[in-house]
Formats: structure tokens, C-alpha cells, sequence
């Protein structure tokens, strides 16, 4: 697959930058995650736009089951997310 041009946003397959994957590699900072990257993770806007308004409401994520909290995410998506997530 060829490179995006320089200065695109990425895609749904495009990885998230350093500062939101945990030592992992791969996995979501729920506490640095921004809506650009939560977007290339297939997120809505809707569920980006809540998550990341929980967080500016009530602060830091303390654990990914804080996830249950936000409404909006289908049971699976949650799921999935928290298996992706860290804080």
C-alpha cells in the first residue's frame, strides 16, 4: 500500500501517533487520546465528541471500565475499546 502524501490526515488503518499509543504500540491513551485519533480509530463523532467530553468533565480516566460511564457505544465497540485502551 503506498505511503499517504506528507501532511495528510491519517486513515481508519493508519496508526495512532506516539504520544496516544501506550508502551504497548498500539493501544489508546484514554487520557491523551485526541479526537483526530479516536476518529482514525473508526470512532464516530458522536462517540469521539462524548468521550472526550467525559473526560473534560470529570478528568482523568482512572481505568478503562471508566468507558461504561460515556453513553453511545454499542456493547461490541465498548468491548473492543477497552481491550485497546490503557490509562
Amino acid at each position: 500500500m503506498p505511503e499517504p502524501p506528507p501532511g495528510s490526515p491519517p486513515g481508519p488503518s493508519s496508526p495512532l501517533p506516539p504520544a496516544a499509543m501506550g508502551a504497548g504500540g498500539g493501544t489508546i491513551d484514554l487520557n491523551s487520546v485526541s479526537f483526530e485519533e479516536l476518529r482514525a480509530q473508526n470512532l464516530s463523532v458522536t462517540q469521539a465528541t462524548r468521550l472526550l467530553a467525559h473526560r473534560e468533565r470529570l478528568g482523568r480516566f482512572n481505568s478503562v471500565d471508566d468507558l461504561d460511564q460515556v453513553a453511545g457505544f454499542p456493547q461490541d465497540l465498548l468491548e473492543d475499546l477497552k481491550r485497546r485502551s490503557r490509562v
